[in-house]
Order: C-alpha cells, then structure tokens, then sequence
C-alpha cells in the first residue's frame, strides 16, 4: 500500500501557475483569474488532493454557485480553470486524475423570444429612419463642402 502524502490543489498551484506562463503563454489577467478561480473553488469544496477530485466536486461547485445566482459564465470559467489545473497534473506531474471528459461547463438557460408586432417593428423601423437621416443629410453637406475645397 502507499502512503506517500498526495499533493493537494493547494501544493501544485505555484506550479500551475508557473505552467499557464512558461507553457501556455496566458496573458497576466487569464493567469490572475484562473489563480483566482482556483482558490474559490478550493474555498468551496476544500484543498483535496488532485487524485481525489471528482465529478461530485465540480456537480457540487455547479450547485452552489446556482444558488448564489452565478451565471453561466463565471462557471465556466471556474470550470475550466479547474479543467487546465487537472490537465497540468495529468501531462506535467504525471498525476491520476479524473476523467476529464466528464468535466463540462454549464450549458446557457434558454430564454422566451419575444417577438415585435407588426405595429412595434414598423414603428421602431420609423423612429430609426428619423433617428439616421439627420445624420445622413449633415454627412453628405460634409462631403460636399469637402470636396468643393479640396479643388
């Protein structure tokens, strides 16, 4: 049996980062919020050591950031900070992890359509027509005037 201590998220995070610089060549603000990411979901479900991380650990961190009113974004990009952590662990550290195929972003709620009326789109369509032809007319004087002294 091995009882070799495993490395936890914690442990490894200096190296991941050092990893999304040398590496992967991310811009200092994706470094900064991947680190950030990282240590939020740390504050979520614990600093487990990497072989331990598991598909109940990102459907819990979903959960809880649902019930906070996250949106699909900040998931997803929690998401896939822990995603490259993982990955890091597995091609660098050469440590087990988790399938990562099972790890995947939230998908984007649907939201109702709401259509125009034929009334409502022929009135916004006027009120545009009216809002741009100022424009136009001041844009062609412009032109004319230009061109009249360029000569």
């Amino acid at each position: 049996m091995d009882n070799k201590p495993q490395a936890t998220i914690s442990q490894i995070l200096p190296g991941f980062v050092e990893y999304m610089w040398a590496e992967k060549r991310f811009a200092a603000a994706t470094v900064s919020k991947y680190k950030e990411n990282i240590l939020s979901f740390m504050r979520e479900v614990g600093d487990l050591p990497v072989t331990e991380l598991g598909l109940v650990h990102i459907v819990t961190l979903k959960s809880r950031m649902a019930a906070r009113g996250a949106q699909e974004a900040r998931m997803a990009s929690m998401i896939f900070a822990i995603k490259s952590l993982l990955v890091y662990a597995r091609d660098v550290l050469l440590i087990r992890v988790m399938e990562l195929s099972a790890i995947r972003a939230p998908k984007p709620l649907r939201r109702q359509v709401v259509y125009l009326s034929s009334d409502e789109l022929q009135t916004s369509a006027r009120r545009k027509h009216q809002e741009s032809r100022p424009r136009l007319e001041r844009k062609c004087m412009e032109d004319i005037q230009e061109h009249r002294f360029a000569r």
